[in-house]
């Protein structure tokens, strides 16, 4: 079993226009990610109104988009998305080690519904990752009863809506 860790605080971190990102610091034996929370309603979403368009409604307000990286990628703030496997001190996961990440994921998620008024969260794979659109649709699958919301796939099932 791999080992999971989750800080007990949320880092602000300022973006334009008053608003703030959030990050949370989570383990996986040796793998240390960074959980970014970007509000939608600042506006750096590419995909929220091709979202808004498919789903055929506005998302809720407090809504947030989710993305992981490790947290080395957040050293010069917008993470780079890098994989676990292009640096030698890390390799890659192991599927022990990639479930216990989406359960970080998912529990971190939860922490920040108990700090934040949280009504939705989106999570888009990116472009040159397109095994990450299933990886989160099996992770959502996983814990759709403890969730406490409805999940809409979108982007032909490169993300999802979930409030």
């Amino acid at each position: 079993m791999a080992a999971l860790r989750l800080d007990e605080s949320f880092e602000e971190v300022p973006l334009l226009d008053d608003h703030c990102a959030i990050l949370h610091t989570i383990s996986v034996d040796h793998f240390e990610y960074g959980i970014w929370y970007l509000p939608l309603s600042a506006g750096l979403s590419a995909h929220k109104e091709r979202i808004e368009d498919q789903l055929g409604r506005k998302l809720p307000r407090n809504c947030w988009e989710i993305k992981f990286a490790l947290k080395r990628d957040f050293v010069l703030g917008v993470p780079s998305y890098t994989e676990p496997g292009t640096h030698e001190d890390l390799g890659c996961l192991n599927y022990r080690q990639m479930m216990a990440l989406g359960a970080g994921i998912f529990q971190s998620s939860w922490m920040l519904r108990r700090h934040r008024e949280v009504k939705g969260f989106v999570a888009i794979a990116l472009e040159d990752r397109p095994k990450l659109g299933p990886y989160y649709g099996r992770l959502l699958n996983s814990y759709r009863d403890q969730l406490g919301y409805s999940i809409y796939p979108v982007l032909e099932g490169s993300g999802y809506a979930i409030f």
